[in-house]
C-alpha cells in the first residue's frame, strides 16, 4: 500500500517525536547509576562540610573485603558524623559543598571521635579508621584518580625516612618522607580539610602503578596518618578482620 505524501510526513514526524522523548528520557536513567566507588574519591555525611557539625566530607582510602566476603570502603573514623548516622553519599560537587550525592554504602564500624575544631569531643588518631559497606551492585575499582592502584597493604608500619604518598579530594597526590614513626605516623606531603579517610601508600616515585596502604590520614599541620595496622586492630572490635584491598 502506498502512503500519500502528507501520511508520509507525519509518520516521520511522530517517529522524530519518539526518538525525542526516548533521548531525554535515557540520561535520567542513566544519572541514577551508582558511581564507581575507589580510593581517592570523595565521600559526604549527613549533608557535608555547609551542615557542621552534622555533616562531613571526606575521601575513601582502600576498597577491599574482609573475612566475611564484605565488600567494603575504608576511610577515616572521625568522617562519622556525631550523630552516628550510618549513610554514605557520592559527594555532590566540589569537596562536598553541594551536600550529599548518591547513597552508596553504610558504615558498619564505630567513629573515633570528631576532630575538635568542631566539638570539644577526642579525637583518637592512632587508630583513626572506620569501614562502610558497599551496596550492592555498586561498581568498584581500586585505582586511585592518578592510575595508582592501593592493592595490598604493609603491614609492619612505616620506616622512618620512607618515601610514600598520601592522595585526597583537596590536595591529590602528594609525595615526601616520613618524619616520625608510629601510630599517628608523620611526614611531609601535605594534607588539608577534605583529605582526611585518604590513602598514604608505599611508592618510590610519584604516579606509580600500584602502592601498599600504609595508613589513613587524620589530620594536618602536622601531616598525620593513622597506621594501617592499628586501625584494622581496633576494627576487629567491630567485627572487621583481615580486611584485603582489590588485587
Amino acid at each position: 500500500m502506498k502512503l500519500s505524501f502528507k501520511r508520509r510526513i507525519a509518520l516521520v514526524a511522530a517517529a522524530a517525536a519518539g526518538v525525542g522523548f526516548a533521548a531525554a528520557v535515557v540520561p535520567e536513567a542513566d544519572a541514577q547509576a551508582p558511581p564507581t566507588v575507589h580510593p581517592g574519591m570523595s565521600i559526604t555525611m549527613n549533608g557535608g562540610p555547609t551542615n557542621l557539625p552534622e555533616g562531613s566530607t571526606c575521601s575513601v582510602a582502600a576498597v577491599g573485603h574482609d573475612q566475611s566476603g564484605r565488600l567494603l570502603g575504608l576511610a577515616a573514623g572521625h568522617c562519622i558524623p556525631p550523630s552516628k548516622a550510618k549513610e554514605v553519599y557520592t559527594s555532590n560537587g566540589p569537596f562536598g559543598v553541594g551536600g550529599n550525592g548518591v547513597h552508596i554504602g553504610n558504615w558498619v564500624t564505630e567513629p573515633t571521635g570528631f576532630p575538635d575544631i568542631y566539638l570539644n569531643q577526642p579525637q583518637n588518631l592512632s587508630y583513626d579508621g572506620a569501614f562502610f559497606e558497599i551496596l550492592p551492585g555498586t561498581p568498584v575499582s581500586n585505582q586511585l584518580p592518578n592510575g595508582t592502584r592501593i592493592n595490598k597493604i604493609q603491614s609492619n608500619g612505616p620506616n622512618w625516612l620512607q618515601h610514600f604518598c598520601k592522595y585526597g579530594q583537596t590536595t591529590v597526590e602528594t609525595c615526601g618522607w616520613v618524619t616520625k614513626t608510629g601510630s599517628p605516623f608523620e611526614g611531609t606531603p601535605g594534607v588539608a580539610p577534605g583529605d582526611s579517610g585518604g590513602p598514604a601508600y608505599a611508592v618510590p616515585a610519584p604516579n606509580w602503578p600500584s602502592g601498599a596502604l600504609l595508613g589513613v590520614s587524620s589530620a594536618a599541620f602536622p601531616s598525620r596518618w593513622a597506621d594501617i595496622t592499628n586501625i584494622l586492630q581496633d576494627t576487629a572490635q567491630d567485627g572487621v578482620s583481615s580486611f584485603t584491598p582489590l588485587p
